[in-house]
């Protein structure tokens, strides 16, 4: 393509190289001065959409990898409002924060379009969701499938509705060879005509077939072996709705049908699965998040003129918005955790461009949240502050309600030579303080005030104020002092 004369031009910018993961190589643009002579390089620095505390705050955050050309963007407007960098203490306030503060500023009479909340992993779109449902807040998904739409979710709760009823056609019809068990349209044809003859659901048409020895042995077996493992999860009494929605998908075959799948989405479905334990773990049972379920199905409300933008920081590259808001800045979930234990400092390298490319869709204000802990796999784990807020300048900042930010994220810039380590010292403070004995007066994020009444290895039985008792784990409780 390139003759004699060298004459070629490209047009790239390695701070956004954010899709390493598709193939993409951020040392291709660093190569091309190499491969060429008399590489002229022209840096495009001037910025028209941001202000200028967005602009140095992306600066000085990108600054920090040491694998990029370097540019300072910049800009003639004016300095703008300062990142907020909002402490809540769970996911649920994290949602409640961020819904009321759109609600807040739409009634001053900001379109809900100029808004938008970037998240690292689609599967953190569930709780804004649920919440702007609840309030009747319209969204849409920009560049994805909202939650409850994704084939893996209405997979999974396909086999909620057939372990909680057997008169679930639609669900017994989608699940019934998921994973593959050599149950084909011909069995399925066949079970859908006995039960219309007979006026039964597809559950109880099959239970009778298969009594009768209706399809060749080798069906038969696999359909006996479907309804055994329905039975057997209806037994499960004693199960946590969370424990119980885990054991159907891992006793099913599906959670480790998408953990062979060698697809670029399978992880991505993976933590979407999980998600979904998380959102039933507010539930009793089954049947209560079904009933939920179909209420929000029902309920959503569809303005894709005037509606949130939720989208993940892959699918907002190239796009701007007035306002942004950016929740999770923990470690493990911005950085992932997976891209560092896979790709080491040049995951991080890439995750923090995802950082840089999230903070400058801005034109005019961002929030960044992070919260003191998170439910995952329904149980609640502390969460330490995303080590990329260190690496914002304090001067374009304003820090809200940082109750329990280690100062060391926000003042001790220098200290982040190493960049695949962060400071622990938070929780190693607070695990020194948090011995927990019988006796003891206790707090847990969900449950509230309780006092401990046995202690068996690293699980205690609490005596809850406002609940009743539970078994959780130590981890989860502070020390009432």
């Amino acid at each position: 393509m390139v003759n004699q004369n060298q004459n070629i031009c490209v047009v790239g910018d390695d701070d956004q190289s954010i899709y390493s993961w598709r193939g993409a190589e951020v040392r291709n643009i660093f190569k091309f001065e190499k491969e060429y002579k008399d590489v002229k390089v022209i840096k495009l620095e001037k910025n028209y959409r941001s202000k200028a505390n967005i602009l140095n705050a992306a600066n000085f955050l990108i600054s920090k990898n040491k694998n990029r050309m370097g540019k300072n963007l910049w800009t003639d407007d004016e300095p703008g409002n300062k990142i907020e960098i909002i402490n809540i203490n769970n996911s649920e306030e994290e949602a409640i924060y961020i819904s009321d503060k759109i609600e807040e500023i739409q009634s001053l009479g900001i379109s809900l379009e100029n808004f938008a909340i970037l998240v690292r992993a689609s599967y953190q779109t569930r709780a804004f969701e649920d919440r702007f449902i609840k309030i009747g807040l319209p969204y849409k998904i920009i560049g994805g499938t909202k939650f409850y739409e994704r084939l893996e979710i209405k997979d999974a709760l396909a086999f909620l509705r057939v372990v909680s009823s057997d008169y679930d056609d639609l669900a017994f019809e989608r699940i019934i060879n998921v994973p593959k068990k050599g149950i084909g349209e011909k069995t399925i044809r066949d079970i859908e005509i006995f039960g219309r003859k007979k006026n039964f659901s597809l559950m109880l048409a099959t239970r009778e077939l298969v009594k009768i020895n209706y399809f060749t042995k080798k069906v038969n077996n696999n359909l006996i072996n479907f309804l055994n493992f329905i039975d057997k999860c209806r037994e499960q009494k004693s199960l946590s709705a969370a424990e119980l929605t885990e054991t159907i998908l891992d006793e099913s075959g599906y959670t480790e049908m998408w953990q062979k799948n060698k697809s670029v989405e399978a992880e991505t479905r993976l933590d979407n699965l999980k998600e979904l334990v998380t959102a039933i773990s507010e539930f009793d049972n089954i049947r209560s998040f079904i009933e939920h379920i179909q209420l929000v199905m029902d309920n959503e409300i569809n303005n894709k003129n005037n509606s949130v933008n939720i989208l993940t920081f892959h699918a907002a590259k190239g796009l701007e918005f007035e306002n942004i808001f950016l929740p999770g800045w923990e470690e493990e979930v911005f950085p992932n955790k997976r891209a560092l234990e896979e790709r080491l400092n040049n995951g991080l390298e890439e995750e923090r461009r995802l950082a840089y490319v999230g903070i400058t869709r801005a034109k005019d204000r961002v929030w960044i949240l992070h919260a003191n802990s998170r439910i995952i796999h329904g149980q609640w784990f502390y969460s330490i502050p995303s080590r990329f807020l260190s690496e914002l300048p304090p001067d374009t900042i304003l820090l809200n309600n940082l109750v329990n930010l280690n100062t060391n994220y926000i003042n001790n810039l220098d200290n982040t030579e190493n960049l695949l380590e962060h400071d622990n010292s938070f929780l190693n403070k607070k695990n020194e303080k948090n011995i927990i004995v019988k006796g003891n007066k206790v707090f847990h994020q969900k449950f509230g005030y309780g006092f401990v009444i046995n202690i068996e290895n690293d699980n205690a039985e609490v005596n809850f104020e406002k609940t009743s008792t539970k078994k959780v784990k130590i981890d989860y409780l502070s020390k009432d002092v």
